[in-house]
């Protein structure tokens, strides 16, 4: 949702002084600043957002004077999962400390830097005439979102507990996602999934809203019941570089060291495929996979490692500080494709659709590791290998884990997918599936 926002003028309210804001969020950076609701009145202003230097979650309304203010202590860093935050307002609550509330993956949160808490009935969100901005601040044209949004619920005239959007799963206790509340929404109140591909700022409530879209808003298969692998910001220094577009778009420095970028997830078991855009290939990147115990620090590439598998655009394979001869060379504009077979323990690699080394769909599908990259990966538990990129003078790569889109550039075609889970450029090899929680859990 980078450069784009969601907006709507909210009509005469049910009741102005009570409702709830129910939403999942994925963060793009650890530290991204991020306007999630922004009511602006003129002068007047409520808002909820995660702060741009800290990560803090900061629930602010402002009329004349500050009215209400809540600042969490707890910082909010984490770019490989759903958060879910339940903001709960009640200017009328006889508890003045439960008059404004956040909640973060089913608990409240009462360790608070700042706690001011409403003493007048007043409230700038959901008031009517004001516009109601989710993804930014007002129309100004900052503190965009470049995250992911899921399963936005807003609930007029209602105090609601967390409990109506989520649960706590009943084998492993982790907060879940409830997909359709039991809600009355009350007047101003909608329900945006953000799911329809072709109409994010669809109204899924009973109500129907119409919201308009400025900019454009990059769909996702990426949601709170099967988070997509990611590149991850932390643990990675690219120095000079960016990582951008929902964690999807990397840019390697302009300068001759190698730097190496990671994922958010990993695995010891399972079979697994990804595939890369070649923006820029900077005569110099590569693309594989490493077990994250290997993770390298600043200023190295992570093929020196002995967990560090690769394809290089020369056409080398490379591991363990070693090149051999494997396949074509690739360039910008190429799509490379990532088979990971932790079950047999190899590696294939694809450009454009063409598995190299000769070796074909069906034998990948078929476990024969023939004509593998790499064969004889050390497997185990305590080995959790993920996606790895590595590059220098200025390469640039594009990803897709399964969302369809490389970063923000859709999938020309779509391949067949056995596993169902996730949409790729090209064909994916039998019994393998997406990157990512559900795919995990085949």
């Amino acid at each position: 949702m980078a450069t784009a926002y969601i907006s709507r003028t909210f009509g005469t309210p049910t009741d102005e002084d009570k409702w709830t804001l129910s939403f999942w969020y994925k963060k793009c950076g650890p530290t991204s600043g991020v306007r999630v609701l922004d009511a602006d009145g003129g002068g007047n202003e409520g808002n909820i957002s995660f702060d741009a230097t800290t990560g803090k979650l900061n629930f602010y309304q402002y009329q004349s004077s500050l009215d209400t203010q809540l600042i969490t202590k707890n910082y909010y860093r984490d770019v490989g999962a759903f958060y879910h935050v339940v903001v709960i307002f009640d200017a009328a609550n006889g508890t003045p400390a439960d008059r404004a509330q956040i909640w973060v993956n089913g608990a409240r949160v009462t360790t608070l830097g700042t706690a001011t808490y409403p003493t007048t009935l007043y409230s700038q969100i959901n008031k009517s005439g004001v516009v109601h901005y989710i993804g930014a601040k007002g129309s100004t044209g900052d503190k965009y979102c470049d995250g992911v949004f899921s399963h936005m619920n807003f609930v007029d005239g209602s105090a609601l507990a967390p409990s109506y959007f989520g649960e706590a799963d009943a084998t492993s206790g982790i907060w879940k996602i409830k997909i359709n509340p039991d809600v009355t929404y009350g007047n101003n109140g909608f329900f945006l999934k953000f799911e329809d591909r072709t109409n994010l700022d669809l109204d899924s409530s009973p109500n129907a809203h119409t919201f308009t879209t400025t900019g454009t808003i990059t769909p996702t298969y990426d949601n709170p019941s099967n988070n997509f692998c990611t590149l991850n910001p932390l643990g990675s220094d690219l120095a000079g570089g960016s990582l951008t577009l929902g964690n999807n778009y990397v840019q390697f420095a302009s300068d001759s060291t190698y730097r190496s970028i990671y994922a958010t997830l990993g695995n010891s078991t399972g079979k697994y495929y990804f595939e890369g855009y070649v923006q820029d290939d900077g005569n110099a990147t590569n693309i594989g996979i490493i077990d994250t115990e290997q993770n390298t620090g600043s200023n190295q590439d992570y093929t020196a490692q002995t967990r560090g598998y690769s394809y290089n655009e020369d056409g080398q394979k490379y591991n363990n500080g070693s090149g051999s001869s494997y396949g074509d060379t690739y360039a910008s504009t190429n799509i490379i494709g990532c088979a990971v077979d932790l079950t047999n323990g190899a590696i294939w690699f694809s450009k454009n659709g063409t598995w190299q080394n000769s070796a074909t769909i069906a034998e990948i599908g078929a476990g024969t590791t023939t004509n593998a990259a790499f064969t004889g990966l050390t497997l185990g538990e305590r080995y959790l290998y993920g996606p790895a990129i590595s590059g220098k003078t200025n390469a640039k790569w594009k990803m897709n884990f399964g969302n369809g889109y490389f970063a923000d550039t859709a999938i020309s075609s779509e391949g067949t997918n056995a596993s169902g889970i996730g949409s790729f450029e090209y064909d994916v090899p039998t019994g393998f599936t997406a990157w990512s929680t559900k795919g995990f859990n085949e």
